[in-house]
């Protein structure tokens, strides 16, 4: 049982019913199934309150969650993480995270999460700017018809390959569509210039995906990222490393208006606009 969790009615409640909701579901359950005690906040002190709240109450672990509304820092995330646990151990509770997805009908959802140390400096979603040119490993579009998301090879070896070049910064995976992930790298006050013609499709049984289905159905598993330098010369490196075509769809530039910031605009020969549709959510109902 999963008691004042970061998407129920926590937020709403008063300490004293958050500490009596996890004292009567402790008590219900009487030991026949585990009692996971919210203790997610984004403020410090008051997580670790709920975290020796839970341990009074008897429950066998908390949940907890980053910070909030309140962006923290990586060391700032570090940190935070490093107090709940020595909180955690010195109570003698074990701590959890969450997961904010959910789907209809009969779904086995399955989640891991891996932590451990890179041996060389990671590529992050930071770091782009203006001027930087903007890259795809692979075709876009129609993953679920083709069952690209069920068949499909990390670029394990690409992105390691990338985060050695001079040059390459803000990187992410498509997983929810270029549409909604290259927004995540684009720096403030920007927007990103995709030319259309520079997509890469992907065809199956016949068929060949669509701008919209390439910019906005997700699960692609591709490595979307910036890049700033001689393309010409990046682009023959890449292909001698991999034996594989990159694709150059686009340009970071500045937002010459509110409607462009964080947008991205689709241009060709003889159109430019500014599209509008998102990619696809994990967390839709």
């Amino acid at each position: 049982l999963v008691i004042c969790g970061t998407t129920g009615e926590a937020s709403t409640m008063t300490d004293d019913e958050h500490r009596d909701a996890i004292d009567y579901s402790v008590k219900r359950a009487a030991g026949r199934v585990p009692v996971i005690a919210g203790a997610g906040s984004n403020d410090m002190a008051y997580a670790l309150d709920l975290i020796k709240c839970a341990e009074a109450s008897g429950a066998d672990g908390t949940l907890v969650v980053t910070p909030y509304y309140n962006k923290a820092t990586q060391n700032g995330l570090i940190k935070m993480y490093t107090q709940l646990a020595d909180a955690a151990k010195k109570y003698g509770i074990k701590l959890v995270g969450g997961d904010m997805a959910r789907v209809g009908g009969e779904f086995f959802s399955m989640h891991l999460t891996l932590i451990g140390k890179s041996p060389q400096t990671p590529l992050l979603r930071m770091g782009a700017k203006v001027g930087d040119a903007i890259y795809i490993t692979g075709p876009l579009g129609i993953s679920f018809d083709s069952e690209h998301h069920l068949n499909f090879s990390p670029r394990l070896e690409e992105g390691k390959w990338l985060a050695s070049i001079s040059g390459v910064s803000a990187c992410t995976d498509v997983s929810d569509g270029v549409a909604s992930d290259l927004k995540n790298i684009l720096p403030r006050d920007c927007y990103a210039e995709i030319n259309k013609d520079a997509l890469p499709l992907r065809a199956f049984n016949g068929r060949v995906a669509t701008v919209n289905e390439a910019l906005c159905d997700g699960e692609d598993y591709e490595l979307l990222f910036c890049f700033d330098g001689d393309c010409a010369i990046f682009e023959a490196e890449y292909f001698a490393k991999f034996a594989k075509q990159l694709f150059r769809i686009g340009t970071i530039k500045k937002a010459n208006s509110s409607e462009e910031e964080n947008a991205i605009v689709l241009v060709s020969s003889d159109s430019r606009n500014i599209f509008r549709e998102s990619g696809f959510s994990h967390t839709a109902s």
